[in-house]
């Protein structure tokens, strides 16, 4: 077995297959309703989130996302799940990290500051309204996600 220099190494690596990763983080409000964001870069609504930098674990970046875009921070969100999504439609490969935030009351709510340079506003919907609003994967993703945390459990599955 061959044992690679530190060099020969770095030049393994380079030649690998890279994936994207990105963290998502779902809240509630009191009426079981999902957060959703209008951002100033899509046309489609989001969940709070986005991608994984470079050294940091997907609860380091759930918690960066949160405080990023909602102006609060998030201590211990509870991992609900992965989706991986192929290529598809000129997108690349990519692994979505799901947590959840918790149900947020009023007094947190009202806590909301939105990064103006990305976000335009905030609601709560219910989970027909985020597939509308959310476009083809983040409402999958977001149904799949809310049916884990109502059990209690942790999923992965295959976006298409």
């Amino acid at each position: 077995m061959k044992i690679f220099t530190p060099e020969e190494r770095v030049q393994y690596l380079a030649k690998r297959n890279r994936k994207l990763m990105s963290s998502t983080v779902i809240f509630l409000d009191e009426a079981d309703k999902v957060l959703v964001l209008e951002t100033t870069y899509e046309e489609n609504w989001e969940v709070p989130g986005g991608g994984i930098e470079e050294n940091e674990s997907p609860l380091e970046a759930a918690r960066r996302e949160t405080k990023e875009e909602l102006g609060f921070d998030i201590k211990d969100p509870k991992f609900v799940g992965v989706d991986y999504r192929h290529t598809q439609k000129g997108k690349e490969e990519m692994l979505h990290f799901v947590f959840f935030g918790g149900v947020l009351d009023k007094s947190k709510i009202n806590q909301i500051k939105l990064q103006p340079e990305e976000l335009k506003a905030y609601k709560f919907v219910d989970l027909e309204e985020v597939y509308k609003i959310c476009g083809p994967n983040i409402g999958p993703r977001v149904g799949r996600a809310l049916g884990a945390i109502r059990t209690s459990s942790s999923i992965y599955w295959d976006s298409e």
